[in-house]
């Protein structure tokens, strides 16, 4: 039988009042069975055990913390049902409490359950038994397991929250790190995966997931490139990347998902709710985020704790989104590195094409200038003979002198094509220098109209001049080039039957040449165009005049221009001709030194 508590009353005890506030006899406290009623109602687990640490009593709260009716621990070993890592503990806890008269003694253990769980005990024993028979402690135990349990969650929260921080700063090293200052396709692609799989690492660290993986997506519907992967065994690692029905978002994913996934960025695919559903790699949850560079969807990072269930804290979320957006980045750098190693790869090529296009131009025009001298001047000492021995006439001698006539036109205009060419590679190599000699711009452009005149007496050329010279400083013969190609171009693209307007105008400190014509004139896309070597504007039909050109003349012109100081442009609609134009500075007015 358990022992009755306690065994003595003091003789003058004060007034007692019970819960309710009212007054208890003090007839009732000389009473056992009062404190038996009190140990019996105790919230607390209040217990005897004897000096061996058996049970000897044990209130009926044991059932409602411990799982066990009172009287099924009665004779039983308290320390059979203490956890082996805190048994130590507790029995060097007993022994003082056994040593130390009236001296409570704490320790907090786990204690057994009846369903095998363990319980945390926060107990205080005292020896407070003087009976010879039964010598031992009374304890008084409380339950603090949830207690204990949501301090340790705090602590792992702070411990991950600590854990996810330090990932995230690694990983944006990580991103940082890419370098991007010699991109070639190879290193590009090297480095992204080694970033990205240091994502998945980290990831997997941060979040204590068992798979975590990658992919890039070209377009929201189209195939997905496997990029990064951690916890995939071999085979699983085989099936992810060749893409096997199964292994894919969307062959998981219903319509709901789906647009949450679309709408939030992140979705909890969850098979625990439906047993017929199956995920990739039999997970029982799989977290799903988009990885978005602004509204444009780059990939899809996943990952899963394998086959137990999870529950995804808010915390978790957040830390995957975060992820998500690195991820995103890495994607994104990714292809703007290649775009940029491509575009650097076809300069590079461009570069060499055009080096080797300017050695050949200057080796082809030095080439070909001798023998077209040679033929030149053969022809005209020809055509002087000819018209020595022409007397009367002769009609098969005078097709000859137009034959020859012809001839030389076509020699002058392989020159011009040679001269072009030589004038390019001249430019390339930076040796298109033009002299500075002081000169009227008003006489130079009379020159160029009145030679273009001569060569073709029925075109009409309207040329409005100041009344006084325009002194300038410069290579004449270089500004009279372009004038000659503006003139050239106006002609061969306007009707025969249109007047060409030529201009000359003195402006403040610049002077202004213009040209212009009634062709079919140019759309804005090709106004900045025609500038560029070799360009010629598509769908424009050659009118009159010589339709040799090889798209040189008007950037030869802008060069030569530009060597003086001056600019050029164009002012033109489809359909209402052409004004070409270019400006170069006057000669600064000096004063007359008066004496």
């Amino acid at each position: 039988m358990p022992p009755t508590f306690p065994t003595a009353v003091p003789a003058r005890a004060p007034a007692a009042s019970s819960d309710s506030g009212l007054p208890v006899s003090t007839a009732a406290l000389d009473k056992p069975e009062f404190y038996q009623a009190l140990l019996d109602q105790a919230t607390d687990l209040v217990a005897v055990l004897d000096a061996d640490g058996n049970f000897r009593y044990s209130s009926p709260s044991c059932w409602r913390i411990l799982g066990f009716s009172p009287d099924v621990l009665i004779g039983a070993n308290a320390f059979t049902f203490i956890h082996p890592d805190d048994l130590q503990a507790v029995l060097a806890a007993f022994a003082r409490a056994l040593a130390t008269s009236g001296e409570p003694i704490t320790a907090t253990f786990r204690f057994r359950h009846a369903d095998k769980s363990w319980r945390v005990l926060e107990t205080t024993g005292t020896n407070r038994l003087t009976d010879p028979v039964v010598h031992g402690i009374v304890i008084n135990s409380r339950d603090v397991t949830d207690r204990v349990q949501a301090e340790a969650d705090r602590n792992a929260l702070r411990v991950r929250e600590q854990e996810s921080l330090a990932a995230l700063l690694q990983m944006a090293e990580a991103l940082v790190l890419l370098d991007n200052e010699a991109a070639t396709e190879e290193s590009v692609v090297s480095g992204t995966d080694a970033v990205a799989q240091h994502l998945v690492d980290l990831t997997r660290r941060a979040l204590g997931c068992r798979r975590v993986t990658i992919s890039a997506l070209d377009h929201p519907t189209g195939p997905v490139r496997p990029v990064a992967f951690v916890g995939l065994t071999p085979e699983e690692e085989q099936t992810w990347r060749s893409g096997a029905p199964g292994t894919g978002l969307r062959d998981h994913i219903t319509l709901a998902e789906r647009n949450l996934l679309w709408s939030e960025g992140i979705v909890v695919l969850d098979a625990s709710a439906s047993p017929e559903r199956a995920l990739p790699f039999a997970a029982q949850t799989v977290l799903c985020a988009l990885l978005r560079v602004g509204p444009r969807i780059v990939g899809v990072l996943s990952l899963d704790h394998g086959a137990t269930p999870h529950y995804y804290a808010a915390e978790e979320l957040a830390l995957a989104r975060a992820v998500a957006s690195l991820a995103a980045l890495v994607l994104e750098r990714d292809r703007l590195l290649l775009e940029r190693a491509d575009a650097q790869a076809k300069e590079l090529a461009m570069r060499e094409t055009n080096r080797r296009m300017d050695a050949f131009l200057a080796l082809a025009s030095h080439e070909l200038k001798t023998p077209l001298t040679t033929a030149g001047g053969n022809v005209q000492i020809a055509a002087r003979r000819l018209e020595s021995v022409i007397e009367g006439d002769n009609g098969q001698l005078a097709n000859v002198m137009l034959l020859l006539a012809r001839a030389l036109r076509g020699i002058d205009r392989i020159n011009m094509l040679v001269d072009d060419l030589l004038d390019i590679s001249r430019i390339q190599a930076d040796q298109l220098q033009p002299r500075h000699e002081r000169y009227d711009l008003t006489v130079v452009v009379r020159d160029a109209v009145d030679e273009q005149r001569d060569l073709d007496p029925t075109r009409e050329l309207s040329l409005t001049l100041p009344a006084e010279g325009i002194p300038t400083l410069g290579d004449p013969v270089r500004i009279g080039q372009v004038v000659l190609n503006y003139l050239t171009n106006a002609l061969k693209y306007s009707p025969p039957e249109q007047p060409i307007e030529i201009g000359v105008q003195a402006n403040g400190t610049q002077a202004r040449v213009w040209v212009c014509d009634l062709g079919p004139g140019l759309a804005p896309t090709d106004q900045e165009r025609v500038w560029e070597r070799f360009h010629r504007v598509e769908g424009i039909m050659h009118q009159s005049g010589s339709r040799v050109g090889l798209g040189l003349g008007l950037y030869i012109s802008k060069t030569i221009i530009e060597q003086h100081g001056g600019q050029v442009g164009v002012t033109s609609a489809p359909g209402e001709g052409a004004t070409f134009w270019f400006t170069i500075p006057l000669v600064p007015h000096t004063p007359d030194r008066v004496s």
